[in-house]
């Protein structure tokens, strides 16, 4: 009982470190400036996860967004969303 206890808990730090997510309050502005500049909520939300798992924060899609370095798998990301 107690060695499954310990996997349990092993597997939930793990899944609770590897999770990459923004807070909600990052999550909705960009969602706003996304809609605002036209994109659909679906493709929105998309784009959303595929620059969570990029990046730590908005903030740092936005300093980057501006200096045009974008990685191929975001952009491979970011593509299969439009489609």
């Amino acid at each position: 009982m107690q060695k499954h206890l310990i996997i349990l808990i092993i597997y939930m730090v793990c899944v609770a470190g590897c999770a990459k997510s923004w807070p909600i309050e990052e999550q909705q502005r960009f969602l706003e400036d996304c809609q605002e500049n036209q994109g659909a909520e679906i493709v929105c939300e998309c784009i959303l996860d595929c620059l969570e798992q990029s990046y730590k924060n908005y903030n740092l899609v936005l300093d980057n967004l501006e200096k045009s370095e974008i990685s191929k798998s975001l952009e491979q990301c970011i593509s299969s969303c439009q489609e």
